[in-house]
This record gives structure tokens, C-alpha cells and sequence, in this order.
């Protein structure tokens, strides 16, 4: 990270008081100074796919356009919606970095606050799921899993992101398509989707859902083997066809991007636009998409709000479906 501070657990409360103790010192709040460093927050533990997009957007800002990445040290992912509100109201120095994931695991927990509550930015990225099992897995085939859920559905289980994320909307699409009920699916969540890999391999759980950015590592060193791809057509360096190829018409991608807290200024707004449209327009970051397997879906302002509030909509009546 060089120069800059990566800080692992710290509760978003304590970092917010002694910033705004910062900026008291200094006389003007730093939501109002123009050039001032960015903190951006992770509401999950790091490892997972949007630790990784928060450490490369870092990067790709740069050291003096972000002064520290800070991870969420809660149980809940949602929570930190409402921390980041209750911590950060019109402050335009701190950003909180999130996606479709986080707005189905608050509908999951039914929580009052939602990320319609915060100030939009921009949309980033899309990351199309896929579904993975250990090499060695008697499951050569998704249809192969399909058969065994149905032959006995207490012996096949999934892990993913918390419930409500998309992990878990595409293994209750599969559990569906088995004909099963959404209330026997046997899924574990892990908040981030941090150790769902782990667990595979341990053999605990036999299927992990999770975004292609952070699977295809481990499928190039061959610990885990992809069954099928959400996506509407192959990927390159992916070795697995659609689940559309195999009979689900199935497609999922998790959408991420970048909130200021409520109540900031405008002009405040505008800069961190500003930071968002620089860095999208970059080598570097086009280099981070191609890495990932990430689509540069970008949108910003307002219209990025509208999004927001209607993808919040689609997706309550989409886990309405699965009982959540």
C-alpha cells in the first residue's frame, strides 16, 4: 500500500471521531476543503471481491488522492449503512464503497436503512457470479449437482455472501430450478464471501457461489473447478459454460460502486465525481477490468441514484421470491 494506511477490524465510529476531532482542530470540516485525501470504507472484511476493488481503486487514485482503506469490523454487512450514516453525515472526505450485494443482504435483515439512503457517486464495476466445487467433487457436471439435490437435498449445501446477496439469489435460482423449496437450500453465509473458497476445500460445503474476480485465481492454480458461469455468454480465461448452456436461464451480475454519506454539499459531490470519472478514464484501471473480469459499467450522479433506486426495488421483489 505504500504510503498509504490500510487499517484491518477498525470500527468506522472510532475512526469517525477522531477525524472529526481532525477537522475541528483545523477550524473547517474536511467535507468542505478541496484536495483533502480520501478514507474509503469496506462494510466487510477483507479477501473478498470488494476488499480486492477497494484496494485497486486505492491504488489506482493513488497515494495522495486516498489516505487510508478501512475495513468493517461488525458481524453484520448492512450495519455498516447505518454506521456510515450515523459516523459520516456530510462529510465529503470518506466514501463508502458497496453494491447490489449489500442492498439485498439489508432487504434480507430487513433493515431501515439502505444504500438509497446515501449520497450516490458512481457505479464502477459488474461481476458476473459462477458456482465452484473442489476438483476432486463427485459433481463433474451442474447437472450432475442438480441430480444430487434432488436425489437428497440434505447432502449438497452452497456458501456464499450474506443471505440476500447474489451468492445467494443464484443458489436459490439453483435450488429452485431443482424443484426444490426455498426452505430447504442449505447455504452458509460468510460475511464478504471471505472463506467460502476455505470451506470447499475443507470439504464442510459442497458448492461456492461467488464473483468471478474472486474465484479465477484459485481456478488457475487449480484448487476449486468451475460448474457454470452466470453470465449471458462464455468469458475469456474461464473455463466453464453458462449456466444458459446448461439448461437455466440464469444470469447474475453484482454491480459495485462508490456512496458519500448523506448531506454533503455539492461541490463536494462534484470533486468526488470528478476522482471517479479521472481514475475510470485511466490505463491503469482499464487494466484492473481486464485482470478481474470486470465490466467497466460506469455511471455517475444522479443517474446513478435513479439506478440505485430502482435496482433496490427489483431486487425486493426478486427475494420476495425465496421467502427473504
Amino acid at each position: 500500500m505504500h504510503r498509504r494506511r490500510f487499517i484491518a477490524g477498525l470500527a468506522a465510529s472510532s475512526l469517525g471521531l477522531s477525524m472529526a476531532r481532525a477537522s475541528t482542530d483545523q477550524g473547517a470540516p474536511a467535507a468542505e476543503s478541496a484536495g483533502v485525501p480520501l478514507t474509503i470504507l469496506l462494510p466487510v472484511p477483507d479477501g473478498g471481491g470488494l476488499g480486492r476493488l477497494g484496494h485497486r481503486l486505492a491504488d489506482c487514485l493513488g497515494n495522495t488522492e486516498v489516505a487510508s482503506l478501512v475495513t468493517e469490523g461488525q458481524p453484520s454487512a448492512p450495519h455498516a449503512i447505518t454506521r456510515f450514516i450515523d459516523d459520516f453525515s456530510r462529510r465529503g472526505d470518506v466514501v463508502l464503497l458497496a453494491g447490489a450485494s449489500l442492498i439485498g443482504a439489508a432487504i434480507a435483515v430487513r433493515q431501515a436503512t439502505s444504500l438509497a439512503d446515501l449520497t450516490p457517486v458512481a457505479r464502477l464495476t459488474t461481476e458476473y457470479i459462477g458456482c465452484a466445487v473442489r476438483p476432486d467433487s463427485p459433481f463433474a457436471t451442474l447437472a450432475d449437482l442438480v441430480a444430487a439435490m434432488r436425489e437428497t437435498p440434505d447432502r449438497v449445501s452452497f456458501c456464499g455472501g450474506s443471505r440476500g446477496s447474489f451468492d445467494y439469489i443464484l443458489a436459490a435460482m439453483i435450488n429452485r430450478h431443482a424443484g426444490l423449496p426455498a426452505r430447504q437450500l442449505r447455504y452458509r453465509s460468510f460475511i464478504g464471501g471471505v472463506g467460502t473458497i476455505d470451506a470447499v476445500l475443507a470439504g464442510t460445503q459442497s458448492c461456492a457461489c461467488g464473483g468471478v474476480g474472486e474465484l479465477q485465481d484459485h481456478l488457475a492454480a487449480g484448487r476449486i473447478r468451475l460448474l457454470g458461469l452466470a453470465a449471458p455468454q462464455r468469458l475469456p480465461g474461464l473455463p466453464a459454460a453458462t449456466l444458459i448452456e446448461q439448461g437455466l436461464d440464469i444470469s447474475l451480475a453484482n454491480w459495485r460502486g462508490v456512496f458519500a454519506p448523506p448531506g454533503i454539499a455539492g461541490p463536494a459531490l462534484d470533486r468526488l465525481i470528478a476522482r471517479m470519472d479521472a481514475t475510470v478514464g485511466g490505463g491503469d484501471w482499464r487494466a484492473t477490468l481486464y485482470r478481474y473480469n470486470w465490466t467497466g459499467d460506469y455511471l455517475a450522479g444522479e443517474a446513478f441514484g435513479a439506478f440505485v433506486r430502482e435496482d433496490t426495488q427489483r431486487l425486493r421483489a426478486l427475494l420476495s421470491q425465496f421467502g427473504l
